[in-house]
């Protein structure tokens, strides 16, 4: 199964249930062609056993992120009686914080018919509402998907273009989570997460956090053998059997980091070795996450290590982007990196948003020929820059960004190339918007494709 790709914005917060997901009915490894496993403990102080048999490879991976999009849509929705919800593609992948492709909508349906197909039987193994039910009869995830579009009636729903998925939660699921037995997640960190094996380790920190600390105040540290961490995330062998210390350890060792890196995780500790190996985590407060693409922005600029973190830790994304957006842009500016420190370090941040948004606001209204130019923070005036002037802020631009990606007649080209355009400019919105998605290489391939063409033009 290839990764999903994910959402660069997202803003909503995801809803997970905290009792079922606590039994790690759902193994977090991202690939597993087994069809059945048995597990005869369970984590979190439930003792018990759980079958789960399957006619397709057991719940795995991205399934975890499919059920809490739909448990997020199912409460959402109020909580129908009938335990379904009637969905659109694009909604379910925005809960998912996925991007809305192709090849991500046959990734989630892969996943439902998944989740379908698995069968769990228990015993003595589940709590509701603070008291232990023991469940013997079999019971499903999702009871029943279907595609509303391929059914007779489709044509008779209102909003037919809205919703493509009806889909039908298992009772014991939706019960648990009309008890409101949730947490909310906090969309800053699952949308910096691009490992499907991250996403799942969060969603299992915050579940014991929450089981195991007073109302009023989530624990500042836990301490989890690694066959406990193995249960939660239902991290298997080949076989079937829960994997190993060394396994775990290094599964999980990518997903510590990220959430290490990004704040959340202040320090991560290991005691002990082999079977007897322990972690303990320590958690970060909320305003200490960092929003990862903020600091690549900034990287483009070329901001590094501390400084980039500080700077992302303490201002918003859209304020970041408007004072590289003008570092790089705005005439008379010798040092971006210097400009842009100097700028968010005083506070002057969102005064140049603001002014970013009503100069694209006028624009809107108005045509560019007739647009009056807009007076930014601490800048004069300015009289029309010549063609020449505006290609020669362009390609000082791309150029550095670019760097050793085009060679030296590619880059003589390149400005030839930039006076044919209705709007130069664009072209260095482009190469920045690639250096901040990481997708430079990319963009230099496509550029060289499109010097490609014969130009006979000069200054």
């Amino acid at each position: 199964m290839s990764e999903a790709r994910v959402i660069s914005h997202a803003k909503h917060p995801q809803i997970t249930e905290l009792n079922i997901s606590q039994l790690g009915l759902i193994s977090a490894t991202k690939r597993l062609s087994l069809k059945a496993w048995e597990a005869t403990a369970l984590q979190g102080g439930i003792t018990g056993q759980v079958k789960c048999e399957s006619t397709q490879p057991v719940p795995h991976g991205l399934d975890n992120d499919t059920v809490a999009a739909l448990v997020t849509l199912y409460y959402l929705q109020d909580c129908p009686e009938n335990f379904s919800i009637r969905i659109s593609f694009s909604s379910l992948l925005k809960a998912m914080y996925l991007t809305d492709t192709g090849p991500n909508r046959a990734l989630v349906l892969k996943s439902l018919d998944r989740l379908n197909a698995a069968k769990f039987r228990f015993q003595d193994a589940w709590k509701h509402e603070d008291s232990r039910v023991s469940l013997k009869s079999r019971f499903s995830i999702v009871d029943r998907v279907d595609d509303i579009r391929r059914m007779p009636e489709h044509q008779t729903i209102a909003g037919r273009d809205e919703h493509d998925l009806l889909i039908y939660l298992g009772s014991a699921l939706a019960h648990s989570v009309n008890a409101r037995q949730i947490l909310t997640l906090r969309p800053a960190v699952l949308a910096e997460l691009s490992s499907c094996v991250a996403r799942s380790v969060y969603r299992t920190f915050e579940g014991i956090r929450i089981a195991s600390s007073a109302p009023d105040e989530l624990k500042k540290e836990l301490l989890l053998d690694t066959a406990e961490l193995a249960g939660y995330l239902r991290l298997l062998a080949p076989n079937g059997d829960i994997a190993d210390s060394a396994n775990v350890q290094r599964i999980i060792k990518p997903a510590l980091t990220s959430l290490q890196t990004m704040g959340y995780l202040e320090r991560v500790d290991t005691i002990g070795r082999g079977k007897m190996a322990t972690l303990r985590l320590t958690f970060s407060g909320e305003a200490n996450i960092v929003d990862m693409r903020s600091v690549a922005i900034l990287e483009t600029l070329g901001i590094f290590d501390e400084t980039a973190f500080d700077l992302a830790r303490t201002h918003s994304r859209d304020v970041i982007e408007a004072v590289r957006d003008y570092a790089l842009e705005a005439p008379g500016i010798r040092s971006p990196s210097g400009f842009a420190i100097k700028k968010l370090t005083a506070g002057e941040g969102p005064n140049i948003l603001r002014a970013r948004k009503v100069k694209q606001a006028r624009a809107v209204k108005t045509s560019a020929q007739r647009a009056e130019p807009q007076i930014l923070p601490d800048e004069e005036p300015q009289v029309a820059r010549s063609l020449e002037e505006r290609v020669n802020e362009v390609h000082r631009t791309v150029s550095f960004l670019l760097k050793k990606r085009l060679n030296e007649d590619q880059y003589g080209q390149l400005r030839a190339w930039l006076i044919v355009q209705a709007e130069p400019e664009a072209t260095a919105r482009a190469v920045t918007t690639a250096a901040a998605a990481g997708e430079l290489d990319a963009f230099a391939s496509q550029l060289v494709q499109q010097l490609g063409v014969p130009i006979a033009v000069s200054l």
